[in-house]
């Protein structure tokens, strides 16, 4: 399906699929999933999540394609924002140019960081192992 915007005429949909996913693979864990570079859509996404008061919000970064000092500035708004709701934030980071840029403008939110999506998981969520492996086909679900 083509949308139009008005600026530049017709535009074809991101056969990536939209900037950020959401998942819950587990009552009160919200997965917030950032495909391509960190950009407002994060803030966004993170503000609906953060209305439904997770018990816990995960940025999963690792695969962010880019993070500039903007990007990193909207992961710490949006970890200020979790915290001031008393809402604990995982970050997911695998890409050194992720890190480097959270290392330079968030230094604190490297501290904890996980290097992939399934360790967090089994450790905000211990589960069965059908409920895992449900979960976990759940998770790679999103695209």
């Amino acid at each position: 399906m083509t949308t139009v915007d008005a600026r530049r005429g017709p535009v074809e949909p991101d056969p990536a699929g939209p900037p950020v996913d959401r998942a819950e693979p587990a009552p009160g864990v919200l997965v917030l999933r950032v495909t391509g570079a960190v950009r407002t859509p994060l803030v966004e996404a993170a503000q609906r999540c953060l209305a439904e008061s997770p018990r816990v919000l995960i940025l999963d970064l690792s695969r962010a394609t880019g993070c500039d000092g903007h990007g990193a500035a909207l992961v710490a708004a949006v970890r200020t924002q979790a915290r001031a709701r008393g809402v604990p934030v995982e970050l997911v980071v695998s890409t050194n140019e992720v890190a480097r840029a959270l290392r330079f403008t968030d230094p604190d939110a490297l501290l904890g960081a996980w290097p992939s999506l399934e360790p967090v998981l089994t450790t905000v969520c211990p589960v069965t192992e059908a409920i895992r492996d449900q979960r976990n086909d759940d998770v790679r679900g999103i695209r």
